[in-house]
């Protein structure tokens, strides 16, 4: 018999492997699901961030040469040009979720690996994998997208600000004179990246480490602010959302009520005195 996890038991005709590969909503990249896997897969590497977590199952991995022991709960890390390959050890069934993610995405870091058992990586993984499939806009994704990289970054925390160049420091300090004079436009932070000559990833570091908060988290709650004082005029909800920027009300909605605690329509009558609509 083959054990697939606790006290689960199939035969090795009933195992029949699956992998499933879904693209990620908002950001770029890949969600790959592997399922009752046997085989072996040959030493190969990859131009992108491969970052996943053991479900179930033993493997012995090689990797640039050295071996590693793979058991269940352990965060596996391959950087681009990572040369890897793994063999089954043991006899349960191998499952295993992975993220296959450009280098771009990282800026070409290093990353920690291949193999992390800390539960600072662990939860990373699951907070990552939770906020991509869950997330209602690129904002949340894009800041579960940093926070991985921080987490899985060779000290666990991101680079000091002494640790970004002077040019990039500057790029962030125009990006976001560029989101204050543009609040209501849209952004896209690539954009601004290609204009300033760099990679999109260098502009989100240096913009969170001369401001502690990403450019598009920011911009969201130079929005939110913006709405709230125009909700303190008296402006409608679904005025306010084509004011300053939100693709709907719902999106409004949505990021108001992370930020203030409360719904527009809601603010909007304890403000002013009057009825919720």
């Amino acid at each position: 018999m083959i054990y697939i996890g606790k006290g689960e038991a199939v035969s090795p005709t009933q195992a029949s492997p699956s992998c499933v590969v879904t693209p990620l909503r908002h950001i770029e990249g890949e969600r790959r699901t592997y399922e009752g896997f046997l085989q072996s897969f040959a030493s190969h590497s990859h131009s992108h961030y491969a970052i996943g977590f053991v479900r179930r199952g033993m493997r012995t991995l090689e990797c640039n040469g050295e071996t590693h022991a793979l058991v269940p709960g352990d965060v596996v890390v391959f950087n681009p040009g990572d040369v890897h390959g793994c063999v089954q050890s043991g006899e349960g069934a191998f499952a295993y979720d992975s993220f296959a993610l450009p280098a771009r995405a990282f800026g070409s870091t290093k990353l920690a690996g291949p193999v992390l058992r800390n539960c600072g990586a662990r939860d990373a993984f699951t907070m990552f994998a939770d906020a991509v499939e869950c997330a209602a806009d690129r904002y949340v994704a894009e800041d579960a997208l940093f926070a991985l990289r921080d987490a899985l970054s060779r000290d666990g925390v991101a680079e000091s600000i002494a640790s970004v160049p002077r040019r990039n420091r500057e790029a962030a300090l125009r990006t976001y004179a560029y989101l204050r004079g543009h609040m209501a436009d849209p952004v896209a932070v690539g954009e601004l990246a290609r204009r300033e000559g760099i990679s999109e990833f260098a502009l989100i570091r240096a913009y969170k480490s001369e401001f502690s908060i990403t450019p598009s988290q920011h911009l969201l709650s130079m929005r939110v602010d913006c709405a709230r004082d125009l909700l303190v005029r008296g402006a409608s909800p679904a005025d306010v959302a084509a004011a300053t920027g939100f693709s709907d009300q719902a999106h409004l909605t949505r990021a108001f009520r992370q930020r203030i605690g409360s719904t527009p329509a809601a603010y909007r009558a304890m403000v002013t005195g009057g009825d919720v609509q």
